[in-house]
């Protein structure tokens, strides 16, 4: 049966070249906002100004934040559907589901906003906005400290202000250095590929499991992508019961809990047919089944490990 990764992988790429775009733009208007601010007659001279323009650089954050609300909707439409229709082929009969309802589609919204809402505003909006307004301003402070230790005069001042904010405007403020949620620094490229994967992979994973439920097919396979961790690859080909409901195989959150799809992983899901794959279910279930909500990593790979011997 064809592998859903390809698909995942063309969805992956399409919405990155959006999100760069989104991002790219507001760049360009918050880099404006600041030559502006650097060639005002007046930078010197009147507070007003300056927090005038400080002001204008947060309202471009807050409008980023819109456009990043608005890639984020659009990504769970676009791979929602993808991955429905591209499992509704795998089934090969007429689909119980004709179409996702819009309850769906709000349940995978609250899917994302928990693991990447946070994340998305503290490094787009809230995070970033503070840190690069309270950058700018703090520039502008220590010019103002350095005139007034050094004997500069008013021009000396604006012109030195004018320079650092100019210098600042070409590189980006911070250089946009991407900090999340919890304080980690990322370089831009990395956090990009890392939303984008785990929100396509995350979204895909749960429109591919309430389309089997639906259709009432309740076993699949984990298919490692990319470079697995030691954990994802313990799972190569595991069988789990997606609805968890088959008390003897492992379930989802089983995986997750034994550290597949992490942040940035690919694995998908495969659909398992009881029939043509009897044989690969029945020697599984030789292994016996660690219990409970206690299992460490470590068990479950060492669990999944016997069953690839």
């Amino acid at each position: 049966m064809e592998q859903a990764l390809p698909l995942l992988n063309t969805q992956v790429r399409h919405t990155r070249l959006t999100l760069l775009r989104v991002l790219a733009e507001a760049r360009t208007r918050i880099m404006e906002v600041i030559r502006r601010l650097a060639r005002h007659p007046s930078l010197a001279f009147s507070g007003n100004v300056r927090e005038s323009g400080l002001a204008q650089v947060g309202s471009e954050y807050l409008r980023l934040g819109r456009a990043l609300d608005e890639w984020i909707i659009d990504l769970v439409k676009g791979t929602t559907k993808a991955i429905y229709n591209d499992t509704i082929k795998k089934l090969d009969r007429p689909p119980k589901l004709t179409e996702f309802s819009q309850r769906h589609l709000e349940d995978y919204m609250r899917i994302v906003s928990e693991p990447n809402g946070p994340s998305l505003a503290g490094v787009f909006s809230e995070n970033m906005r503070r840190r690069d307004i309270a950058s700018l301003r703090r520039t502008l402070i220590d010019v103002q400290r350095l005139g007034a230790a050094s004997g500069m005069t008013r021009k000396q001042i604006q012109r030195e202000m004018r320079r650092r904010l100019l210098g600042t405007g070409e590189a980006g403020p911070t250089s946009w250095r991407f900090i999340d949620s919890a304080g980690r620094e990322w370089h831009p490229d990395n956090y990009l590929n890392m939303l984008n994967r785990t929100t396509q992979a995350t979204i895909a994973r749960e429109t591919m499991i309430d389309t089997m439920i639906a259709e009432g097919f309740d076993l699949a396979s984990i298919q490692n992508g990319g470079n697995p961790c030691p954990f994802c690859s313990s799972w190569q080909g595991v069988i789990v019961s997606v609805s968890g409901k088959d008390p003897r195989l492992p379930t989802v959150a089983d995986a997750k809990r034994a550290g597949v799809w992490h942040s940035n992983c690919v694995c998908t899901l495969e659909i398992v047919d009881t029939l043509i794959h009897a044989e690969k279910i029945a020697n599984q279930l030789k292994v016996r089944l660690p219990r409970g909500t206690d299992v460490s990593r470590e068990q479950w790979r060492a669990w999944g490990l016997k069953i690839a011997a």
